[in-house]
């Protein structure tokens, strides 16, 4: 994708990830960020393809009408809460708090496939989000218990996978 169509490739280390920037003015004015996990790569344990996703209509000046794909708001919840969990970023955070609001009857309904270590590194790192994971069915003692010994120097560097783990496992 590198020099297509206004995308210029970020040079990245990792097997699992692709970045770019992306602007349709010239001078790359307002670029975006465009970040691509990729599925497969060398040690590749999950495949997205058993995730289940929506189709939504879309709507755009450039290209027109069209369709694309989006992840169950779940899986995006359990992607965020490993994020929140295993890096200091406020967006996480707010994600995670921007989801429940718009889907706590699913999360609520899906709150085993929560990982209690994540929501426990998660409200270590941010106690504001305990409410939050109350309302949706976590037992927040436990999820506390399991991190209790645990500090965040102690954790392991991101590896490929990790994301995919995250939102898949």
């Amino acid at each position: 994708m590198n020099g297509q169509e206004g995308f210029q490739a970020i040079p990245q280390s990792r097997e699992d990830y692709v970045a770019f920037l992306w602007s349709d003015k010239p001078n790359r004015a307002h670029a975006v960020l465009v970040e691509i996990f990729c599925e497969q790569f060398p040690g590749a344990r999950y495949a997205i393809g058993n995730a289940p996703l929506a189709i939504r209509a879309v709507s755009g000046d450039v290209y027109g009408t069209g369709s694309t794909s989006l992840l169950d708001p779940v899986y995006i919840f359990k992607g965020k809460l490993r994020a929140a969990a295993t890096r200091a970023k406020f967006h996480d955070s707010a994600d995670l708090r921007w989801l429940e609001a718009q889907y706590s009857d699913q999360l609520r309904a899906n709150v085993g496939q929560f990982n209690l270590q994540y929501i426990g590194l998660a409200l270590k790192r941010y106690p504001e989000l305990e409410l939050m994971f109350a309302r949706i069915g976590v037992n927040v003692t436990a999820a506390k218990q399991t991190v209790a010994q645990l500090n965040f120097n102690q954790l392991p560097a991101p590896a490929p996978g990790d994301v995919h783990r995250g939102i898949l496992g």
